[in-house]
C-alpha cells in the first residue's frame, strides 16, 4: 500500500468506521494523505509523534486492515463457559433453610464455587463472575428476621405513608 492512492478512498473509509480507535488512526492516515507532516498530525490528533510514525508504517506494510486492533492473548478464564452456565443454573432455584426461601449471597456463591469446583475466588471477582452471567447484586429480603409483628401492624396504622414528590400538573398547555 502507499499514499498515493485517492484521497476519497482514505475519506471513505474514514466516514464509515465506528470504532474509535480505528477511526483515530485513519484519521492519520487521511491526514498524511493530505501532506501534513508527522508533528502536524501528532499536534491535531494529540497523539505522540512515534504513534503516527507507527501506524503509518503498519499501514504501509499491512494495508487497510491495519487501522484495527489485533487480538491478544489473555490469561485464560479459571471457570469455563460450562461451568458458568452450571453456576446460572443452579443460582435461578433459591436456597431453603427450613421455612425460609432467600436468595443467593456472595459467600453462597463461594462456597458452591469451592464445592463444585474447587475454585476459590475473593467477594470481589466473585460479585464480578455473577454480574458477567447476568446476576444483579442486591435482593430484597421479605421479611427481616428479628421483625416484630406488633410494632409493623403499628407502624402502618400510625404512618403517613411516603410523601409524593411528583404531582399533576393543573395548567393545561392550549
Amino acid at each position: 500500500m502507499n499514499f498515493n492512492q485517492p484521497i476519497q478512498q482514505f475519506e471513505m473509509h474514514y466516514k464509515k468506521e465506528k470504532d474509535a480507535r480505528a477511526k483515530t488512526r485513519l484519521h492519520v492516515l487521511l491526514l498524511r494523505r493530505q501532506k501534513y507532516s508527522q508533528q502536524e498530525i501528532a499536534a491535531i490528533t494529540r497523539i505522540t509523534q512515534g504513534s503516527v510514525s507507527n501506524i503509518c508504517r503498519r499501514y504501509l506494510k499491512e494495508g487497510w486492515g491495519s487501522v484495527y486492533d489485533k487480538p491478544r492473548d489473555g490469561r485464560p478464564a479459571l471457570l469455563t463457559k460450562a461451568q458458568k452456565e452450571i453456576l446460572k443454573e443452579k443460582m435461578k432455584n433459591e436456597i431453603v433453610e427450613g421455612k425460609i426461601h432467600r436468595g443467593w449471597q456472595t459467600k453462597d456463591v463461594r462456597s458452591f464455587l469451592k464445592e463444585q469446583f474447587n475454585r476459590t475466588f475473593t467477594v470481589q471477582h466473585t460479585r464480578r463472575i455473577m454480574h458477567k452471567i447476568g446476576m444483579t447484586w442486591k435482593v430484597p429480603r421479605p421479611q427481616h428476621k428479628n421483625q416484630n409483628e406488633k410494632d409493623v401492624n403499628t407502624f402502618k396504622k400510625t404512618s403517613p405513608g411516603r410523601y409524593c414528590l411528583w404531582q399533576m400538573s393543573t395548567k393545561s398547555s392550549a
